[in-house]
């Protein structure tokens, strides 16, 4: 009976070899795809909604597939272990995690020793030598950095004589750390965007200010607010989409005046010849609260694909829009999280409602994708729909 268990152990065992050495080419060729820039341009807001898209897999899940792979060259020696089967993902990951750019080159200085320890040793035991080494060799040279950018932060926003302003300062290694993955989240270039990394940026940052306004003391899991802001839309420029709009004092286009106006709180204002106000109605939402709940029931968040903003900070589009006669209902509203909803109305993307919460969505070369189905079976008909009292 021994000699019949070793063989069955050793036959799992190189079953696990091949697991292991077929995950580190999975992980491989994921990081490959994304270097060589496979998942630009097809309107996912990040690398890692690409590949959930592609696999069915979590975000976060993702994430770590892509954080491994950007580190296992960081780390040749354990990867050779890992190509060969011989150790485990996990074990892998407790290498990588010690990696950090304030010690590279100590980590590289004894990466081979790394490999011999999560070779020999058992796991727990592995990773408690990885932990203890990193203490030691980023107890001072980290924190006393750390602390010093801490200390010299800053930030200043300064009005320039070109009706602009300027944006200067300096953050620590975790600020940086935070504003960048926000950046890097807000900033992702859709399909035929023609701005600058720069002036993604600057648009990233403004989003990031949008949400802290509407979300500022707000109770978690209600309805985000947008910040008020006064434009001037003329009617004529909702229906035939020429002519000028304002936001405040500054002109804005009228695919942007439209966007903005796709789920917003509208005022009456009726002027004279002499433009004075003579009537200034009450605010009215163009999307009442109970329908909103009913699509973040529905919907659960942004209906991209790939894309995996919650509802809160989604707005409520309109596929066929109010101006041009669209219904406000279950049936032709889908939420979009900002980004997305701007590529849809100022990249030429395009949301067709294919009822009961359906939508097809057509890129600006054509390109087809039927929509996942919603969390929650909606009726056929909107006269069906039962919708919460405030």
């Amino acid at each position: 009976m021994a000699s019949i268990s070793g063989e069955r152990a050793d036959q799992l065992a190189e079953l696990t070899c091949d697991r292991r050495a077929a995950r580190y080419l999975e992980i491989t060729s994921w990081f490959a795809a994304v270097e060589a820039g496979d998942w630009m341009g097809k309107g996912y807001r990040s690398p890692s909604a690409w590949m959930a898209a592609a696999t069915g897999e979590p975000v976060g899940t993702c994430k770590r597939v892509l954080f491994l792979g950007e580190r296992l060259a960081k780390m040749p020696h354990v990867a050779d272990l890992f190509r060969l089967g011989l150790v485990s993902e996990a074990t892998v990951g407790a290498v990588a995690d010690v990696w950090h750019e304030s010690i590279a080159s100590a980590f590289e200085r004894d990466e081979l020793l790394f490999a011999d320890w999560v070779r020999r040793r058992p796991y727990r035991e592995a990773k408690t030598m990885l932990d203890a080494w990193a203490a030691t060799e980023r107890a001072n040279a980290v924190e006393e950095r750390e602390r010093d950018g801490f200390e010299l932060r800053r930030f200043s926003v300064t009005k320039t004589d070109r009706g602009m302003s300027q944006i200067t300062g300096a953050l620590d290694n975790e600020g940086t750390a935070v504003v960048r993955a926000a950046l890097s989240m807000l900033s992702v270039p859709a399909e035929g965007d023609t701005r600058t990394r720069g002036q993604r940026n600057a648009d990233a940052l403004v989003t990031m200010a949008r949400f802290t306004l509407s979300h500022f003391e707000q109770p978690v899991g209600t309805r985000k607010r947008p910040p008020k802001v006064d434009v001037t839309i003329p009617y004529e420029t909702l229906l035939t989409r020429n002519g000028i709009s304002l936001l405040d004092s500054h002109v804005i286009t009228p695919d942007a005046a439209r966007r903005l106006a796709c789920d917003a709180g509208v005022h009456r204002m009726i002027t004279h010849a002499g433009s004075a106000v003579i009537d200034y109605g009450r605010q009215t939402r163009t999307v009442p609260d109970p329908l909103w709940r009913l699509l973040v029931d529905r919907d659960g968040g942004c209906r991209f694909p790939g894309c995996e903003v919650p509802a809160e900070m989604c707005d409520a589009h309109h596929t066929v829009h109010w101006a041009d006669g669209g219904e406000t209902d279950a049936y032709t509203l889908a939420l979009l999280c900002w980004f997305h909803h701007h590529l849809v109305h100022e990249q030429h993307w395009r949301l067709e409602p294919l009822g009961a919460g359906h939508f097809l969505l057509r890129s600006p070369n054509g390109d087809l994708h039927e929509l996942s189905r919603p969390r929650l079976d909606i009726l056929t008909r909107p006269d069906q729909l039962t919708l919460a009292t405030p």
